[in-house]
């Protein structure tokens, strides 16, 4: 997946964009059901899934980050902070399949940059 990287006034957006064979349902559990996340993403822990709630993230040294979730629109939108930066997924059904959006909003470039947006 290819993302499309802009500059804004106070940083960069990456976002890519990806149809999935999978209905709205199956891809949100994927994004929030603890089960499912760490199929894919073993360090993020949802522990209270709401606005303002919180995702963990284990730094593998026996700390976690917090991470606020922002914005949470049911089987529709999960966005929450990244250290400095914002991370947003949005879904959208489409007969038989399910269209990912993952906008990525940050604020500067580090030599790390480029091993967060590939995961």
């Amino acid at each position: 997946m290819l993302a499309v990287i802009q500059q804004i006034e106070n940083g960069y957006i990456a976002r890519f964009e990806r149809h999935l064979k999978h209905f709205v349902e199956k891809v949100w559990s994927s994004l929030t059901e603890n089960d499912k996340l760490a199929k894919w993403f073993s360090e993020l822990r949802v522990d209270d899934l709401r606005e303002g709630g919180i995702i963990k993230f284990d730094m593998q040294d026996g700390t976690f980050e917090e991470l606020e979730i922002i914005e949470l629109k049911m089987y529709s939108v999960l966005e929450y902070t990244w250290g400095e930066d914002v991370v947003r997924f949005e879904l959208y059904p489409e007969p038989e399949v399910c269209r990912l959006v993952l906008i990525e909003k940050i604020k500067k470039i580090t030599n790390h940059t480029p091993k967060d947006i590939a995961g």
